[in-house]
């Protein structure tokens, strides 16, 4: 079994529970991480001994990567449904954090995108 390469969006507080449970996983491991927060990328990359060529200033730019096939969003929560939408659109697998919309119109254009 071939392992799911996952990159995260946004490394906040919560984002750290995932990639602790990830070193836990048997099919699963962080490979990527994207902030526009230039310090909070490198000490997240540097805590998950994640690649330097795999940390990400641009979301678009993880999304982009052929290294990732998951992407977990933990960005604030009126972002999650957009990046859900263009995530989905590149063909990744996608585990957002909660609220997935903060309305019910956004609701709808995740449904619609996943």
């Amino acid at each position: 079994m071939s392992l799911i390469s996952w990159g995260i969006i946004g490394p906040g507080n919560i984002a750290n529970n995932f990639a602790d449970g990830l070193k836990e996983s048997f099919s699963g491991q962080l490979t990527a991480i994207a902030s526009k927060n230039n310090e909070r990328r490198e000490s997240f990359g540097d805590k998950y001994n994640i690649d330097a060529a795999l940390r990400f200033s641009s979301y678009d730019d993880l999304l982009n990567s052929e290294n990732i096939d998951a992407v977990y969003i933990s960005t604030p929560h009126t972002l999650h449904a957009e990046w859900t939408i263009k995530a989905a659109g590149k063909g990744k697998h996608v585990l957002c954090e909660k609220p997935g919309a903060v309305n019910f119109r956004e609701g709808q254009q995740v449904i619609e995108a996943v």
